[in-house]
C-alpha cells in the first residue's frame, strides 16, 4: 500500500490584502507555511501596484517561501486579442517571479452559458493558453466555479475540454471546496488536481489544487448552496491571525470572542463542502488557505 504523503499548506493573500508582500510572506513563514499564492487584484498592493515581478521573486525567496501561482486571468474563456495579451503579460509575470502556475477563472456574469457554446469557449481558450503557458514553463489552473451565472460549473466539462485538446500536463483544476459545494457535482477528479491557495485547500492530481474556504450560515443552520456565499468576516475579524492560522493548520480547534461577545469556533475539518469521503482523500493534499 502507498505511504500517504503528508499535507501541505499554502496561503492566499487575500488572508492578509493590506499587508505588502514581504510582511505577507513574513506571516506565511511564521504560520508554518512554506508556499504562497498572489494576487492581481489588491488595490495598492503587489502585483496591481506596478511591483516587478523580480522583486517579487526574490522577497519571497528571502522569506523561503515558494510561490505556487498567481491568481488569476479572469474571463479566460471569453478568448479576444485583448485576453491574450492579459494572459502573456501574468504568464510572463509567473516566469519572471518564479511562480508555478496561473489560476483561470471563467466568465462569471451569466453570459456565454449555452449547452455547445461553453464547450466550444473553453476548448478555444485552452488551445490558445497552452503555448503560451508551456513557452514559459507555467501550469493553467482551471477553476470552475460553483454559482448558477458561471459559464463553467462543472469539473466534468473543464476536463474533457483539457483532455480534447490534448492539454494534459498544461492544464490541471482548481477544486475549490465552496464551488464544489455549490455545483453539486460529486466526482473529484483526483488525477486532475493542484494545490491552491485561499483560506482553504489544494491537492496534487488531476486537480491541480484545493481551495478551501468559510461559507456563511443563516441561524446557525447551513443554507441551500444556491443561497451560500464565501464568508469574508472569518479572515477580517482575526482569522488571519498567526496564532489562529497556526491552530487551523495544524488542525487544533481555535475560539476567539466575536465584536457581540459570543465566542466562534474554527477548525479545518470536513463540513458541508468538504464531504467525509473527500476530506479523506485531502489528507494527502497540499492545501490554501483563502477566505
Amino acid at each position: 500500500m502507498p505511504a500517504v504523503r503528508s499535507p501541505s499548506f499554502a496561503l492566499n493573500h487575500v488572508v492578509a490584502p493590506s499587508l505588502r508582500p514581504d510582511a505577507f510572506f513574513a506571516l506565511c513563514r511564521k504560520v508554518g507555511a512554506a508556499q504562497a499564492e498572489i494576487r492581481n487584484d489588491l488595490a495598492g498592493n503587489a502585483i496591481i501596484d506596478g511591483t516587478p515581478a523580480a522583486e517579487i521573486g526574490s522577497l519571497a525567496r528571502d522569506a523561503g517561501v515558494s510561490l505556487i501561482s498567481i491568481n488569476a486571468l479572469q474571463r479566460f474563456n471569453d478568448w479576444t486579442p485583448a485576453r491574450e495579451a492579459e494572459a502573456i503579460e501574468l504568464a510572463d509575470y509567473a516566469k519572471a517571479a518564479g511562480a508555478a502556475a496561473l489560476v483561470l477563472v471563467p466568465v462569471n456574469d451569466g453570459s456565454g452559458q449555452a449547452d455547445g457554446e461553453r464547450q466550444k469557449n473553453i476548448r478555444t481558450a485552452l488551445r490558445a493558453l497552452r503555448p503560451i503557458l508551456r513557452d514559459r514553463g507555467v501550469l493553467g489552473l482551471v477553476e470552475p466555479l460553483g454559482f448558477t451565472i458561471c459559464s463553467l460549473r462543472s469539473k466534468q466539462e473543464a476536463v474533457d475540454a483539457i483532455t480534447d485538446i490534448d492539454g494534459i500536463g498544461a492544464f490541471k483544476l482548481v477544486h475549490d471546496t465552496f464551488h464544489h459545494h455549490l455545483a453539486g457535482e460529486p466526482a473529484l477528479f483526483r488525477g486532475h488536481d493542484w494545490p491552491c491557495p485561499y483560506f482553504g485547500r489544494h491537492r496534487q492530481g488531476r486537480a491541480g489544487r484545493r481551495h478551501a474556504r468559510p461559507a456563511s450560515r443563516a441561524r446557525g443552520r447551513e443554507r441551500p448552496p444556491r443561497q451560500c456565499r464565501p464568508d469574508p468576516r472569518i479572515t477580517e475579524r482575526g482569522l488571519c491571525r498567526p496564532a489562529l492560522l497556526r491552530a487551523v493548520l495544524a488542525g487544533r480547534p481555535c475560539a476567539r470572542k466575536s465584536r457581540a461577545g459570543a465566542r466562534r469556533q474554527y477548525r479545518f475539518h470536513s463540513s458541508s463542502a468538504v464531504k467525509s469521503r473527500e476530506a479523506t482523500q485531502l489528507s494527502r493534499s497540499q492545501h490554501c488557505f483563502t477566505r
